[in-house]
């Protein structure tokens, strides 16, 4: 529940800290707490339902995150338009989707007048890592989340409960934790990373962690 807790916040703001850059906002700290603190609440209210009830499957568990992630956008983007219009810019009107969904089609409707708007947003990727590379977060850890805002705006992809089983996964992969519990004795140019999880290896391939394409090479040839 943690991980999917950080995935969530931090795709959210991303997002909207990048809108209130974009229209020149400034976002106070406390909102961000606020946000946090909702998000926990009902995040922990989802998990006990869903541990509680055996006959709840993964797609129930998934859709009420895809609405913790569209209560969240709402509230936070209704924090921002009312500033946007003071400022003289007229906030693009989006309708019959939510969530994810949504914020995939603002991006599109946004770069009708902004052909850049999706690099902006990547640079504005990059200035976050920069920000939380300084306070010592694991680079495999930003490299799941930053993947999962690109693959959110780029094409509306959902945040699912089995994301954040990834996350977890993604974090017990860091060269410094592997360095820390082998004692240094592992040289991890030597560790390779092997999963049949479809997103996991996608995640390891696009992100260079861990991955062989010589040793999956091999595998397949075997296989045959």
């Amino acid at each position: 529940m943690k991980k999917i807790n950080e995935l969530l916040i931090k795709v959210c703001f991303s997002i909207t800290e990048f809108l209130a850059e974009y229209y020149g906002i400034l976002l106070l700290r406390n909102f961000y707490y606020v946000a946090g603190v909702i998000c926990e609440i009902k995040l922990n209210e989802i998990s006990y339902k869903y541990y509680s009830d055996l006959k709840l499957k993964n797609e129930w568990y998934d859709k009420e995150i895809d609405d913790l992630f569209n209560f969240l956008l709402e509230n936070m983007i209704s924090y921002i338009e009312p500033q946007i219009k003071e400022n003289g810019h007229k906030f693009p009107k989006i309708q019959n989707v939510k969530g994810t969904k949504y914020v995939h089609k603002l991006f599109c409707k946004l770069k009708k007048d902004d052909k850049t708007v999706f690099e902006k947003y990547d640079n504005h990727l990059k200035g976050l890592v920069e920000e939380l590379e300084k306070m010592g977060m694991s680079k495999n850890c930003m490299k799941y989340w930053i993947r999962m805002c690109r693959r959110c705006v780029y094409s509306g992809a959902k945040i699912k409960k089995n994301d954040g089983l990834d996350y977890s996964i993604v974090t017990c992969m860091d060269e410094s934790i592997v360095i820390n519990k082998t004692n240094n004795m592992i040289n991890t140019n030597d560790i390779i990373f092997v999963t049949f999880d479809t997103n996991l290896y996608n995640f390891s391939k696009e992100c260079d962690v861990l991955y062989s394409k010589k040793f999956y090479d091999n595998l397949m040839f075997e296989y045959r």
